[in-house]
C-alpha cells in the first residue's frame, strides 16, 4: 500500500510542461544512442542539490573524510537555493536533498523542503539518521517530505559502529521509530521511510536481519546497496564477499565491474548543484572537477545548453573510458 501511495504522490506532481519533457529527454537520448551523434532536447527532470558538506560521522570510505576532498566546504544559502527551484521548476520534478555531507546540518533543510514542496517538486532527503528528534520528525511530516531514507549499516551497535564511525545504533532505530510513529498519529503516509542497508566486510551476514529490522521499525522499504570505494587501498578491509560492484585483476588492484559503455543517460536526465551553486554532471563528480557554470552567474538553462555539457557529452559518447569521474561508476 505504502508502495502506491508514494506512486500516486510522484505521479502528482508531473504537469504538461514536465511530462513532455521527460519524452524530449527520453527521445533525444535515444536518438543519440542510435546515431552516435549528440542531440538534446529538453532540460533535467532529476536535480540533486547539496545542502551542506559537513557531517557529523567519519565513515572510512566517505569522501567528506579522505584526503581527496580539495574543493571549498560550506552550506547552502537560502538565496541559491530559491534560484535553482525557481529556474528548474518549470521542467523538473524530482528532487534530491543529498550529496555530500549530513543534510540535517544545514540549519534551513526544512524550510527548503516546504519552499520545493511549494514549487511541487517530489522531494528525497538521505541522512544518516542522527537528527531525527521527535520535534523533526513532526516538522517532516508538516513540510510534506515525500522520502527520507536513513542509512543504517548493521542490525547492532558492535556491527554499527565498525563502519558508522562516531554514530549511534540506538539513536537511529529510535529517530526511525519516531518517524513512523509520527505518521501513524497524523494519519500520513509521507514521507515513504527507505531503510538503506551499505553491504561491507563487516555487516554483509547481516543481509537478511536488516530486512527483519526494518519491518520490525515500520519502514516503507528496506534498500541493499553496494558499497561505493574512496580508498582502493583499503579495499581489502570492507569489500563483501558476494555483493560488491569491484573485481580484483590478476596483481590484485580492484576496479570497478562495469564496462563503461559510451553513453551515459544521466548527461541527459539530471545534474548536481553544490552548495555554492556549481552545476556538475553526476554525484560521481565528487570533487566536482567538471563545473559547467554557476547558478549565481548564469540561467540553468544557458548553463544545460553551452559548449562545456556539450562537449563533455560528446566525450562521454566517444571516450567514457578516459574520464576520471566515470572510472567509479556501476551505471552500464
Amino acid at each position: 500500500m505504502a508502495f502506491f501511495y508514494d506512486l500516486f504522490r510522484l505521479l502528482g506532481v508531473f504537469t504538461f510542461n514536465r511530462f513532455f519533457n521527460i519524452i524530449a529527454l527520453k527521445w533525444s537520448y535515444l536518438i543519440s544512442r542510435i546515431t552516435g551523434n549528440i542531440i538534446h532536447r529538453g532540460h533535467p527532470a532529476y536535480i540533486s542539490i547539496e545542502p551542506i558538506t559537513t557531517c557529523n560521522l567519519k565513515c572510512p570510505q566517505c569522501f567528506i573524510t579522505s584526503k581527496e576532498f580539495t574543493r571549498p566546504k560550506g552550506e547552502m544559502v537560502f538565496t541559491t537555493f530559491e534560484k535553482i527551484i525557481s529556474q528548474a521548476s518549470p521542467w523538473a520534478f524530482y528532487l534530491n536533498l543529498y550529496f555530500q555531507g549530513e543534510p540535517f546540518l544545514n540549519k534551513n533543510l526544512i524550510d527548503f523542503i516546504a519552499m520545493a514542496k511549494q514549487a511541487n517538486f517530489y522531494i528525497a532527503v538521505s541522512t544518516n539518521g542522527h537528527f531525527m528528534t521527535e520535534e523533526t520528525t513532526q516538522l517532516l511530516i508538516k513540510s510534506g517530505l515525500d522520502r527520507l531514507i536513513v542509512s543504517l549499516d548493521g542490525t547492532d551497535a558492535e556491527t554499527y559502529n565498525k563502519y558508522r564511525i562516531n554514530g549511534n545504533f540506538e539513536t537511529v532505530v529510535e529517530g526511525i521509530k519516531a518517524l513512523a510513529s509520527g505518521k501513524k498519529k497524523n494519519n500520513k503516509n509521507h514521507p515513504f521511510i527507505e531503510l538503506q542497508f551499505v553491504v561491507n566486510k563487516k555487516n554483509e551476514p547481516q543481509i537478511k536481519e536488516i530486512k527483519n529490522l526494518g519491518k520490525m521499525l515500520g519502514v516503507d522499504k528496506v534498500t541493499i546497496k553496494s558499497l561505493q570505494l574512496i580508498n582502493f587501498e583499503d579495499a581489502s578491509n570492507w569489500l563483501p564477499i558476494k555483493t560488491s560492484r569491484y573485481e580484483s585483476d590478476s596483481e590484485g588492484v580492484y576496479k570497478s565491474k562495469s564496462k563503461l559503455p559510451n553513453n551515459c543517460s544521466r548527461m541527459w536526465n539530471s545534474c548536481v548543484v553544490t552548495w555554492d551553486g556549481n552545476i556538475i554532471p553526476c554525484c560521481f563528480d565528487k570533487n566536482a572537477c567538471f563545473i559547467m557554470g554557476n547558478i549565481q552567474i548564469d540561467l540553468l538553462q544557458d548553463i544545460w545548453r553551452n559548449s562545456k555539457y556539450y562537449n563533455f557529452r560528446k566525450k562521454v559518447f566517444s571516450e567514457r573510458k578516459s574520464i576520471d569521474i566515470c572510472s567509479n561508476c556501476s551505471e552500464d
